[in-house]
């Protein structure tokens, strides 16, 4: 079996271990919440998936927009920091 693709956990941030049991994956995260959740329940969070799409949308916008220059050049470190925020929430390295 090849390693689940695991989100991290909703309540820490961090990379989650996981069981297997019977062929049911059981992510586990021992930051003090409790949760009884198999896979396909841990990976589906459709509020983040939406907010996820709908910051890729803008940046696809920004960067179809004509701007000036000095405007792009304001924001610069804000659009690399959101591009990087999509990256590490799509779990990229």
């Amino acid at each position: 079996m090849t390693e689940p693709q695991l989100k991290p956990c909703p309540f820490c941030g961090k990379k989650p271990t996981y069981s297997k049991h019977e062929n049911t994956v059981w992510p586990e995260c021992y930051c003090q919440q409790e949760g009884d959740a198999q896979l396909e329940t841990w990976n589906n969070r459709p509020i983040e998936d939406k907010l996820l799409e709908a910051c890729k949308g803008l940046l696809q916008f920004i960067d179809n927009f004509s701007v000036g220059d000095d405007w792009y050049k304001e924001n610069y470190g804000a659009i690399k920091q959101a591009q990087a925020a999509i990256a590490a929430a799509e779990g990229a390295p």
